[in-house]
């Protein structure tokens, strides 16, 4: 009489023990040989084991688990870098507007000829001031 293991119960599959050890070597095997024993390993899996269990055993892969871990460390870092860059691109933004607005009073005041010019084109000498003297005499 067959004894029992247990898993019959717990699990609700029967159990068949042979009397003798297979022999299995996988030498010398193509591509395709072994492609299709993974498929029927996967099969046996998924069939003792049910759907669910099956489909989370993907993430025990440590391919997968690394594209994952990738995609998900992308995710947070453009996340992070949008939530911190988009105050500062507004801002500058802004600035931008600010500086646009300045360019065009100061062209207007040229065209008008109420714009102060410096002499030798503004340049400064440090410590001087403007090149030429510092206006102070």
């Amino acid at each position: 009489m067959p004894r029992s293991c247990g898993a019959e119960s717990s699990l609700g599959k029967r159990v068949a023990l042979g009397r003798q050890v297979v022999q299995n070597v996988s030498e010398r095997r193509t591509l395709s040989d072994f492609v299709a024993r993974y498929r029927r390993w996967g099969v046996l899996q998924r069939q003792a084991a049910g759907p669910l269990v099956y489909a989370c055993g993907a993430l025990l892969n440590p391919v997968l688990l690394a594209a994952a871990a990738a995609v998900v460390t992308w995710l947070v870092t453009f996340a992070g870098s949008c939530l911190a860059g988009l105050p500062l691109l507004i801002r500058e933004g802004l600035s931008m507007g600010d500086l646009r607005r300045l360019a065009r009073a100061e062209a207007r005041a040229e065209r008008a000829g109420s714009h102060v010019s410096l002499p030798n084109g503004g340049r400064m000498v440090p410590g001087r001031g403007p090149q030429g003297g510092d206006g102070a005499r």
